[in-house]
């Protein structure tokens, strides 16, 4: 009876199986066929219901789309998605910057494409990110999350192209301000927290380079830790006005000729520690940059340079003969001015009532505005 009663079950099994498969069809267990036939129940398995989103669920910059009823991809920003997820609060080569404080301070925003509409509302709207080198500091990440429309301060541009900064959404009217490519500014009084799109364009509306002559950032990957003007509460009242501006890189980081000229002065001075002074042409003025703090520096009295070449390295000199409240850490200062220190004691600040604008006298000295020179490449 055990033998008929398990011949009998084979045959009930084979039936089953040549029933339920096709000829030269491959056959397939139960548990292998879970995925092709959703919603069958095997033994031991249970069809798993995915969570449906939510209309009004969060969709990060990074979101790919999501395809509708119609099966039509959903619409996503106008920046590619590859340059979306570089989207990190570093500026990097090739981008366009915002920042939420004058004089590149605060959380970025970075961008490698024209953005036509910002958005003014979280969470979709493009926002300003923290900086993940420097996560902790807070005045580097002021503003972080804020929507970036009408909310930056100032731009850099490390495109090879113009961008320009419109007043109005989807590139509109005639208020605008380029900020040409290698460049850094503040925006205008009329851009600043003013800012509802940007377009990397072919031309410029600002004057044009001097003949032979261009000017740029003496560093690379940095942000400005003192802007011209800013008022240093470590000094006395009556002379606490910048006349340059201080520029923080990395450790160790090439300082460059801001411009092509002559060497004009090498050495150490025990206020400005290392420094260089660099004589310029620009356009039939006389005017010489100076370069402070540095750890080294590696050109001589008399060389020619070219705009970008390493004339030294980025330090904190002579900070420690300095008492703790006078040292500032590794930074770059920078400054323009009208006359020749070959002893390198050029003043880093002076009173409120020398200030014009982007130019101040004092003691006979006339300083310039480093940022306005490198934009306008010319005198202010």
């Amino acid at each position: 009876m055990k033998n008929i009663y398990s011949r009998s079950m084979l045959l009930c099994f084979a039936l089953v199986f040549s029933l339920s498969c096709g000829e030269g069809e491959e056959l397939l267990w139960p548990e292998d066929s879970v995925d092709s036939a959703p919603g069958v129940e095997v033994p031991g398995s249970e069809e798993v219901a995915m969570p449906q989103e939510d209309e009004g669920a969060w969709k990060g910059e990074e979101d790919w789309g999501d395809e509708d009823a119609e099966g039509e991809e959903a619409w996503v920003p106008e920046v590619a998605a590859a340059a979306t997820t570089a989207r990190n609060g570093v500026c990097d080569s090739g981008e366009f910057c915002y920042f939420y404080n004058s004089d590149n301070l605060g959380a970025i925003s970075d961008f490698s494409a024209s953005v036509g509409d910002y958005g003014s509302t979280q969470p979709s709207c493009y926002d300003f990110k923290p900086r993940p080198n420097n996560i902790n500091d807070t005045k580097l990440n002021n503003g972080k999350g804020t929507c970036i429309k009408n909310n930056a301060a100032s731009a850099c541009n490390f495109s090879d192209r113009t961008v320009r900064v419109y007043y109005n959404s989807n590139y509109a009217g005639s208020l605008f301000q380029d900020i040409l490519s290698g460049k850094c500014a503040n925006l205008s009084a009329s851009l600043k927290n003013n800012n509802a799109s940007h377009q990397f364009v072919n031309s410029s509306s600002e004057p044009p380079p001097s003949p032979g002559l261009s000017w740029q950032y003496p560093m690379s990957n940095y942000y400005i830790s003192l802007g011209w003007g800013g008022i240093n509460s470590k000094k006395l009242a009556d002379r606490n006005r910048h006349v340059a501006i201080d520029i923080v890189g990395s450790i160790g980081g090439s300082v460059n000729a801001a411009a092509a000229g002559t060497v004009a002065a090498v050495g150490s001075q025990n206020a400005n520690g290392n420094f260089v002074v660099l004589q310029h042409n620009l356009n039939g003025n006389t005017v010489y940059s100076f370069y402070a703090h540095l750890s080294s520096y590696s050109v001589s009295r008399g060389a020619v340079v070219s705009k970008g070449q390493k004339i030294g390295v980025m330090g904190d000199t002579p900070s420690a003969s300095l008492p703790p409240e006078q040292r500032f850490g590794a930074h770059l200062h920078f400054s323009v001015m009208n006359k020749l220190d070959s002893t390198g004691a050029y003043y880093g600040y002076a009173s409120a009532a020398s200030f014009s604008g982007n130019r101040a006298t004092y003691l006979g000295t006339t300083f310039y505005n480093p940022a306005y020179v490198i934009q306008y490449e010319k005198l202010p």
